[in-house]
């Protein structure tokens, strides 16, 4: 299921916790759960976004339906990838 939130992120670049929850079939605290621990290892992060007159557009959605604090409004993007951990020394027979 991580995986899969992760290809989805990249592949949209940011979404709201709704359209994760629904898009995954799941309620929106077991979507921050799974979002928990990519937030942790910096893979993705929360996007502050500032409604210009109301309108929702700046989440990227469009839907102008956002309530403050609510579910539109709080947006998730991948992150860049961070340092890559070293490979581990070859085997040599």
């Amino acid at each position: 299921m991580l995986a899969d939130v992760r290809e989805y992120l990249r592949g949209r670049e940011r979404a709201s916790l709704r359209d994760l929850a629904l898009h995954f079939d799941m309620a929106p605290d077991a979507m921050r759960e799974l979002l928990g621990v990519w937030l942790r290892k910096g893979r993705v992060r929360r996007v502050d976004i500032a409604p210009a007159d109301g309108c929702g557009s700046a989440c990227g959605g469009g839907c102008s339906g956002c309530g403050p604090g609510g579910a539109d409004t709080e947006v998730y993007a991948w992150a860049a990838p961070g340092p890559r951990e070293p490979s581990p020394p070859e085997r040599r027979p």
